[in-house]
């Protein structure tokens, strides 16, 4: 199977809500190429394309700090639900 011209496989799960389609990149890096959702209930099927990957991209560690005055919060799953 192809997705935007890249050899990938499916990955599928059914259940009572709907499908879950995941394309997955056949070669190394493994990244996601496209994922189609189906809800059973609302009869829709929404698609989402990833395209130009960039990898090895390096970002100062700065990039990954909020701005003043934000305050983050740690939260593990658990806790989120």
């Amino acid at each position: 199977m192809k997705s935007g011209g890249l050899e990938a496989e499916i990955w599928q799960v059914r259940d009572a809500r709907g499908r879950r389609k995941v394309w997955v990149s056949a070669k190394e890096p493994r990244v996601p190429l496209r994922i189609e959702t189906f809800t059973r209930a609302a009869g829709e099927t929404h698609q989402l394309d990833y395209s130009n990957w960039i990898f090895d991209l390096e970002l100062p560690a700065g990039f990954f700090r909020p701005p003043a005055g934000i305050a983050l919060e740690m939260l593990e799953y658990e806790e989120y639900e």
